[in-house]
């Protein structure tokens, strides 16, 4: 199966309404790096991909659930491909983990589950 090596940065803005937080807003910028492979096309012209990589994410402020600013960005994904003339469009799901890797206790850490739609020219 053929793959790609994929870079992708981000920026997350977090709000919480609830009284236990330590902070009411945080603000995120991070980076993946991850091999994206692809399964063979059908008639169509449609078909799947797998990604698998890791990451770093910095954060303005730290929580309940991530306890150090740095933190490290496991991520498993897969999704579809399909034709659409010049360009491909792609939909896929994303788990993305957030933690501190064990650096500090204890490492509480977060799932997010994504949905991510792309275009590739």
């Amino acid at each position: 199966m053929p793959a790609q090596l994929v870079y992708e940065g981000y920026v997350d803005r977090t709000t919480s309404r609830f009284a236990y937080t330590r902070v009411r807003s945080t603000w995120a910028v991070g980076g993946l790096v991850y091999s994206r492979w692809f399964w063979p096309q059908d008639k169509q012209g449609r078909s799947m991909y797998g990604d698998f990589g890791w990451g770093l994410q910095y954060t303005t402020a730290t929580s309940r659930d991530l306890d150090i600013t740095l933190n490290s960005t496991p991520m498993i994904g897969f999704g579809g491909i399909f034709p659409g003339g010049r360009r491909d469009y792609l939909i896929g799901l994303r788990l993305l983990h957030i933690s501190n890797g064990g650096v500090k206790k204890p490492n509480q850490g977060q799932n997010q589950f994504f949905l991510t739609i792309g275009i590739r020219y």
